[in-house]
Formats: C-alpha cells, structure tokens, sequence
C-alpha cells in the first residue's frame, strides 16, 4: 500500500518535469539532400529513415537531414546515380544547407 501511495505521490511531479530542449548554442549546419526531377519536385521516400536520417517537408517536397552525428553522410547517399536507380525519374540530386541543434546524447532537431 506504501508503494501505491509513493507512486501516486510521484507522478504529477514526473508529469510536470519539462521536455528537453533543444541547445541552439550548439548549433551546426549539415547537408540535406533529396533526389529532384525535372519539374523541380524532390524525394526521399522511405529511404532517408533508412539511412539514420529524417525527413523534412520543403518547398512542396522532401529533403533528408541527420538525424545524429553518426548519420552525417547525405551527399554521400544522396548521388545522381543513386538517384536514377532508386527513384526512376528523378535523375539528380539537391543538397541545401541546414541548420539543426543538439536535443539528447547524439540526437539533432531542426533548430
């Protein structure tokens, strides 16, 4: 019973325990990159949660960003013969720049 009353006791103080967030002195910028077609339109489609990565709606499209330091690979991925191969019709790839910031142990969120 002593544990049932300790246990009702704890959780509004867990509950009201803030979420992390994210540090933006710690800021830096990585590479996101998507597969594009003709018509401008970009992709991931899947392959970027593969990757480590996450995915991010942009400008009526995808672009794929490190989810952690360990992922920081995406123009490494993301090339023009992958592209092809991958996702028929799209035949190159963008990158643009992105700034994320770290939210807990290796983890990045957009900042």
């Amino acid at each position: 019973m002593k544990y049932l009353l300790t246990l009702a006791l704890a959780i509004p103080a867990i509950m009201a325990t803030p979420a992390p967030a994210a540090d933006k002195t710690a800021s830096r910028e990585v590479q996101a990159c998507a597969c594009i077609n003709a018509e401008g339109k970009t992709t991931v489609n899947g392959y970027c949660g593969y990757i480590r990565g996450r995915a991010e709606r942009v400008d009526g499209g995808e672009l794929c960003y490190p989810s952690d330091k360990y992922s920081d690979y995406m123009p490494e991925y993301f090339t023009a013969d992958f592209c092809k191969g991958y996702y028929p019709g799209y035949n190159d790839r963008i990158c643009k720049t992105k700034t994320v910031c770290p939210l807990i142990g290796d983890s990045w969120v957009p900042c």
